[in-house]
């Protein structure tokens, strides 16, 4: 168990490093948590605010913070046991509440990034980008926020109807935990718009709007 404790620690500290909001603050002078309505240090607004390139090596970085530690932990410790499951969540946890930043992302990218770290383990990354492509190509839902819920909603779904046929506990138990974590981060501009209605809670960000 000690292992498990121990890569779980290390992912934790690697998707603490919030390179989304460092980079284009150090390299380029921009605060996109400054710039965007929904304060988000994620990759979506280094797109949107610092420009394609920083947007594409923003992704890069945070895919590989949750790929490389899962990916060295599956060399020394066992997949198939039920606590590597934490293992996967460790950096989608870091990244969201963070060591080393203001405040948490949404952790999308790191998500994909921990999924891609599993392969061949399994193949869960590839369930999660068919639903993100069916939400945005198929049955397209435009707001970025209810696409993520969707799509995060409808991977565990698949994941815990695939499982009589995977007997993959431990990519069932990581992708129900992620999820849970991605669409409570997705949820939360929703609470705070109505407590601000309510009229208690100030009016820290519009993201819910968007």
């Amino acid at each position: 168990m000690f292992k498990y404790i121990l890569f779980g620690a290390t992912g934790f500290v690697c998707g603490s490093v919030m390179f989304s909001y460092w980079l284009p603050r150090l390299l380029q002078g921009i605060d996109i948590t400054a710039c965007s309505p929904d304060h988000n240090p994620g990759v979506y607004n280094v797109f949107r605010y610092a420009g394609r390139t920083m947007g594409i090596l923003c992704l890069l970085l945070d895919l590989a913070k949750g790929a490389v530690p899962v990916w060295i932990a599956v060399q020394f410790v066992s997949y198939d046991n039920p606590l590597f499951a934490g293992v996967l969540l460790a950096p989608v946890l870091g990244h969201a509440i963070t060591l080393f930043g203001k405040k948490g992302g949404k952790s999308i990218a790191t998500s994909f990034g921990v999924l891609l770290g599993a392969v061949p383990h399994t193949f869960a990354v590839l369930v999660l980008a068919v639903w993100y492509l069916f939400f945005s190509a198929i049955y397209k839902i435009k707001s970025h926020r209810r696409r993520s819920i969707c799509s995060y909603g409808a991977f565990t779904l698949t994941m815990l109807a695939c499982l009589p046929f995977t007997g993959d506990y431990t990519a069932l138990i990581g992708s129900a935990a992620i999820s849970a974590l991605v669409i409570y981060k997705h949820l939360l501009p929703g609470k705070k718009r109505r407590a601000v209605e309510a009229g208690t809670a100030e009016p820290e960000d519009q993201a819910s709007r968007l």
